[in-house]
Formats: structure tokens, sequence, C-alpha cells
């Protein structure tokens, strides 16, 4: 993949962040805030401008907002380049299947030459059964298009890949890190491997409060150390892993729901299998795992479920 890599961005990705929730904001803001972060340049088409930076002057003088949405909303709102819509995008917008904006859209991309559209709702710009395949499997599709000729008069081809916001963020992460990879293909197939978090290393102390220590090694290689406390053990525990997962994906936040543990064990060196419920973005995940000590049993558990939590958001 060449860097900087070229994508547009749809309003919807900004509205979002257009929320008196405190912990929806909080969510859209560091989502905001991971795009901008990375070398990617940025285009919007004039009908989206309008839809998210309108918008948003109306939201800021009439409703306030967070303070720190409002700095990530400007950073981006200077580093967007607009694509004006003007006859040749009009006439180029003749997208079957599409819905006027989206259409717009897709011209004003294929006009800028970028890698890649960014939104909320890539299913919008679908063509057919295989794009919504991909949707579901990978969050992203490709569009490819004939239209545009090379200056020998040949056909050229051009491919924009449609993603979701979370599927863009992973690509993107994973792409820099892989930079040395000498062009966009080499890392697809690493692109598409399971998110998996392994806990590695677990140290809980207990008096007044509940400490606890743990290392957590990313679906990359790294290895990240955090300390949390809690109320119990397990609060301690899940806490601190979730510092960790917290500075490798952007995951809305998560509530422990319930947890169990069996009623009767066998002898000293007995696996014992905890089993928890996870709810997250509106959804319930549960897992389970085992181990002879219950608090590393519940901790493998809580792994397991940001594992299956990040592997389905990521498409979602």
């Amino acid at each position: 993949m060449r860097m900087p890599f070229t994508a547009l961005i749809t309003a919807n990705v900004l509205q979002n962040g257009l929320s008196r929730n405190e912990d929806s904001s909080r969510y859209y803001t560091d989502m905001l805030r991971r795009l901008l972060d990375h070398p990617v340049r940025w285009y919007m088409s004039e009908l989206d401008w309008h839809l998210a930076f309108d918008m948003w002057q109306i939201y800021n003088l009439g409703l306030g907002g967070d303070r720190v949405w409002r700095e990530a909303f400007t950073a981006m709102m200077q580093v967007v380049r607009l694509c004006h819509i003007d006859e040749s995008i009009l006439e180029g917008s003749d997208f079957p299947g599409l819905n006027f904006y989206d259409a717009i859209r897709l011209a004003c991309a294929l006009d800028a030459n970028v890698d890649a559209i960014v939104t909320w709702e890539p299913n919008q710009f679908i063509a057919n059964a295989r794009d919504q395949n991909s949707i579901w499997q990978h969050g992203y599709f490709d569009r490819t298009f004939e239209s545009i000729l090379a200056d020998d008069g040949s056909p050229c081809i051009h491919s924009i890949r449609v993603f979701s916001v979370s599927a863009f963020l992973l690509e993107i992460s994973e792409t820099r890190e892989l930079s040395n990879a000498s062009n966009f293909s080499e890392t697809v197939e690493e692109s598409l491997a399971p998110c998996t978090f392994e806990l590695e290393h677990l140290i809980l102390q207990s008096a007044d409060h509940h400490q606890a220590t743990v290392v957590v090694c990313s679906p990359q290689g790294r290895k990240i150390q955090e300390t949390a406390t809690g109320s119990t053990p397990c609060d301690a525990l899940y806490r601190a892993i979730d510092r960790c997962v917290d500075q490798c994906v952007l995951l809305p936040s998560r509530h422990l729901v319930h947890y169990t543990v069996p009623g009767t064990i066998g002898g000293a060196d007995s696996p014992i299998e905890v089993k928890i419920n996870i709810e997250c973005d509106r959804r319930m995940f549960e897992a389970s795992a085992s181990h002879s000590n219950v608090i590393r049993a519940f901790g493998g558990a809580y792994i397991n479920a940001i594992n299956d939590i990040c592997n389905c958001l990521r498409f979602s």
C-alpha cells in the first residue's frame, strides 16, 4: 500500500460524535483521533462537507459539546480536502443501485483517485451479493472501474476499497506496522487473520484494595503491561486487561454482566472453568476458560471474550 494512503470520508463518521451521551461521545472521539493519528490524506465531497461541518456549527452554537471532541473534529476539518461537485461529477455519478448521495460520493472518490472510502455504512455502496459477503467476512469490499484511461489510451483499472470504520482502522494500523512490506497485497493475508490477545502474566495483590498487574500480548506480538485496582480481584483484573487492549484496538466500552464458577470442583490441581458474559455495543458476548487457579481462569475467559468482540466488531 502506498503511503500516504488516500481516503474519502463520509459525513456520518463525524456526525456520530454529536452525542449527549458521555460514553458514546468518548468512543467516537477516540475513533476520530485514531483516524487522524495515521498518515492518511483525507478527502470529502462538498455534499458531506456541508452535512458534517455546517451541522457541527449548528450543534456547537446551540448545544455546546465536549471540548476534546471539538478539538478532534476541528483537526479533521483542517486536514480534509474538499471535492467540489461540478457538472463532470454529476455526469459521472450514474451508478445503478446507488442513491443520489452515495453516487455523488463515489464519483468524487473516482475523481480524486483515492484508495478507499471510509463510512459507517459500507453496505450502501454494494453492487452485488459478492460485495455484501465481503463486508460480512472482512469489513470491506472492492469496487473496480475501467473508465479511466492511461496515457497510451489503453484501459486503466482503478479499484476503490469501501471500508467500515473499524475495518479501516485495523487495516491502516497493520499496514503502518508492516510498512516494510513491498506492496499492499502482501499485507492483506495478515490483516484478515483473527484478532488474538493472550494473557501472558498475572500478579494479584490484595490488602485494603485489590490490585492486578498483567502482561498481555497483542495480535501483533507487542507485550503490554498495565496495573489496575478494583473492588474485587476480578474487578481489578479485567480493568487491567482493558487498559492493555485499549492501547491496541478501538472498542466500545465494555461491561462485565456476569461470571460463574462451578459450585463443586475436584482435587487441588483440577482445572476450574469460569464462564463470563460481557455486554459491548448493545450485544452480549459469552466466553469461558479453564485453569487450576480460578483468577487465572477468569482472566483467560475475559481475554477470550475480548477476542470475540474484536473479531465481531471489526467487520460490523
